[in-house]
């Protein structure tokens, strides 16, 4: 009775409290249904912006992958989606079957996760307005049957929306194809070569002929069969005779006759014709030595007595690089090419 009389005594307690806890159950449940709500919105926007990623990524595997029976299919939620999410891949038998849906991590091979891993890169890139790619091996050597349809479509693309692409490569071919087939961006190329540790990388660009043809003869160079080193040797002998006639015009050219390479071609266009009119713009004592040496370890290369060693190319491919840097250095800028 004690209790119920102390109990009567604080009904306005107790009543107040009662309110205070209706009012937080109320609350709770509000604030429950705004973060469903809150969910459902988050959701909604990741599906759409997921929904333009998956095209844009879709986009550029076309570029890469084209007509293939494995493709890229989409990116989804995983839960929420807030922190993980999954790529998927396309499976068919042929072109007219329907496809199977799969998670393309879990089916793809190597080189096509490869191919993702790029497409989704430049998705990223082009959905922030990125004003400039760079890209370390797009393409793997491993990975050459692809490496003309990056150039040709997804190089090509990102110069045609005004991007500028930095792309480093160990692949002569690829980047041999991105030179070519895209003379009209006017590209700059560069060979980094590591011939002095100490001294560190040194480039020297590769835009015009001579490094052209140098950079052709380098997929030769350690070739195991004949043919494939006759080929490199045809290149450094082109190379030679490029940087001979540079050498005789600029030469020509600073001493008052001004000289073109058409003009020197027109004199003497093969590389043992070239070597005399070379001899006294030599600038070392051996220098000419060397020169004349050329014709008889790369002309075999043209001919049916055996194609050069990898050890003799590998030295004229060094006399031919120190000739041009030495030649270069001198002249700097007025340096005919």
């Amino acid at each position: 009775m004690r209790e119920l009389s102390v109990a009567a005594g604080l009904i306005d307690e107790i009543a107040d409290e009662r309110h205070a806890s209706l009012q937080r159950t109320s609350a709770a449940k509000r604030l429950a249904r705004a973060d469903r709500a809150l969910q459902r919105a988050a959701a909604a926007v990741l599906d759409e912006r997921f929904a333009a990623m998956s095209g844009a990524i879709e986009r550029w595997w076309n570029t890469i992958r084209p007509e293939e029976l494995v493709r890229f299919a989409g990116v989804k939620r995983r839960a929420s989606g807030a922190v993980f999410v999954n790529l998927v891949g396309a499976l068919q038998s042929d072109m007219q079957s329907d496809a199977i849906e799969r998670d393309a991590l879990g089916v793809f091979s190597d080189s096509q996760l490869n191919a993702l891993g790029l497409s989704t890169f430049l998705a990223r890139t082009q959905l922030v307005g990125s004003p400039f790619v760079f890209l370390d091996d797009p393409i793997p050597g491993s990975d050459g049957d692809h490496r003309l349809t990056f150039v040709q479509n997804t190089l090509a693309d990102l110069l045609a929306s005004d991007v500028q692409v930095v792309i480093t490569t160990y692949d002569p071919k690829l980047a041999e194809h991105a030179q070519t087939l895209n003379e009209a961006h006017e590209p700059i190329a560069y060979e980094l070569t590591l011939s002095n540790i100490g001294e560190g990388t040194e480039p020297s660009q590769t835009s015009d002929l001579f490094s052209n043809y140098m950079l052709h003869g380098e997929d030769g160079v350690n070739a195991p069969t004949a043919a494939g080193r006759a080929n490199a040797s045809g290149a450094y002998r082109r190379a030679a005779e490029r940087l001979a006639k540079q050498v005789i015009a600029t030469n020509l050219t600073a001493h008052g006759t001004p000289t073109t390479i058409e003009d020197v071609e027109g004199k003497a266009a093969m590389l043992g014709e070239l070597i005399p009119l070379l001899a006294p713009y030599a600038l070392t004592p051996d220098e000419i030595g060397k020169w004349k040496v050329l014709p008889k370890v790369l002309n075999p290369g043209n001919h049916d007595d055996g194609a050069p060693s990898t050890a003799e190319l590998k030295i004229v491919r060094g006399n031919l690089r120190t000739f041009a840097k030495a030649h270069r250095a001198k002249w700097g800028s007025t340096f005919i090419k």
